[in-house]
């Protein structure tokens, strides 16, 4: 379910609207900053293929769980949502700027 949402911010990222508001747009509206897919353990390696076939880099990062015995099999959508806190543990980038799964870019940030 990560990988539809995550393929169409890649694409929305390099590929905004252009702003009405700016009169002269540049001849490539891409980012300039390097976009790296996150994924753990639970990403299928299918997905990886996928990635890889549309040359999205990624990175392994390691699962992240509360410390608290408390379940979430009841409400599974919570599984995954600690995952985002390795953002804090990434030593390698200068800055890291975290964008969900789910957004969809329409305008030049």
């Amino acid at each position: 379910s990560y990988l539809p949402g995550l393929l169409t911010l890649h694409y929305s990222l390099n590929h905004p609207s252009p702003d009405p508001s700016i009169t002269t747009q540049s001849a490539t509206r891409e980012t300039e900053y390097p976009f790296v897919a996150f994924y753990t353990s639970t990403f299928p390696p299918e997905g990886l293929k996928i990635l890889q076939s549309r040359n999205i880099a990624s990175q392994w990062v390691p699962s992240v769980t509360p410390a608290s015995t408390r379940s979430y099999a009841k409400d599974p959508r919570f599984a995954e949502t600690w995952n985002k806190l390795v953002v804090f543990s990434l030593e390698q980038y200068e800055r890291v700027v975290l964008l969900d799964g789910d957004i969809l870019v329409r305008r030049n940030m």
